[in-house]
């Protein structure tokens, strides 16, 4: 339910906002509260885009980065939503992921050669 609230919310209000939103939404438990944070993290953002993949939701990067962003952090992950570009055959692309400070491995893995914006979301 939350990602196509999200993605009403990036539309009608942009990103900082939405941000905003979402930070108040979840707000933060202690950073203890998941035992396996990569396991966790791993499983949240399979869900999340799982759910995006469906026909009644779909979703683009951003807002299913801001989502599972959101529910890691809400669960004491210490998770942060990146946006980044790259050029790709004549062209600027755009994408949004959520890099961790537990698993490097799939932080380099999600970013798919898109160099981060250096200015904060929020």
């Amino acid at each position: 339910m939350l990602l196509p609230i999200v993605r009403a919310s990036l539309f009608m209000l942009g990103c900082r906002r939405t941000q905003a939103w979402l930070n108040r939404f979840g707000g933060k438990r202690s950073p203890q509260s998941v035992l396996d944070t990569s396991a966790y993290a791993a499983t949240t953002q399979r869900m999340v885009d799982a759910a995006a993949r469906s026909r009644v939701v779909t979703a683009s990067c951003l807002p299913r980065a801001l989502v599972t962003c959101a529910l890691l952090q809400r669960n004491g992950v210490n998770a942060a939503t990146k946006i980044g570009v790259r050029r790709h055959l004549g062209r600027i692309e755009a994408h949004a992921w959520v890099e961790t400070d537990h698993d490097e491995s799939s932080n380099a893995d999600s970013s798919n050669g898109f160099v981060p914006l250096t200015a904060p979301l929020a």
